[in-house]
């Protein structure tokens, strides 16, 4: 997540976020969900972006 902010952050030309202890709350998120993206693909489901780069700089484009 910690790699998301700061690509987003340095692509809208904004300072890095917090680190160490400070950090660790900003980044927290809720639950510990995964998905196997190989799983997905076997279904038959195709990604629009293939990855977070493409899809971020899509919106931040948009």
């Amino acid at each position: 997540m910690g790699e998301i902010l700061d690509w987003i952050g340095a692509r809208l030309g904004v300072a890095p976020g917090p680190v160490g202890d400070d950090a660790a709350q900003v980044l927290q998120r809720g639950g510990n969900k995964r998905i196997s993206s190989a799983a997905l693909r076997a279904s038959g489901f195709a990604f629009r972006h293939p990855t977070y780069r493409e899809g971020f700089a899509a919106i931040l484009d948009g």
